[in-house]
């Protein structure tokens, strides 16, 4: 049985503020990441 290749990504948000945090999930959901 074959399953689809999922891609997962995870951030380190501690050096980070929350703009740069949106810009970013944004960015990684525009791209067809499966799981963040």
């Amino acid at each position: 049985m074959t399953r689809p290749i999922r891609i997962g990504v995870q951030l380190q948000p501690q050096h980070a503020d929350y703009a740069q945090i949106r810009r970013t999930v944004a960015a990684i959901e525009e791209l067809g990441a499966d799981v963040l």
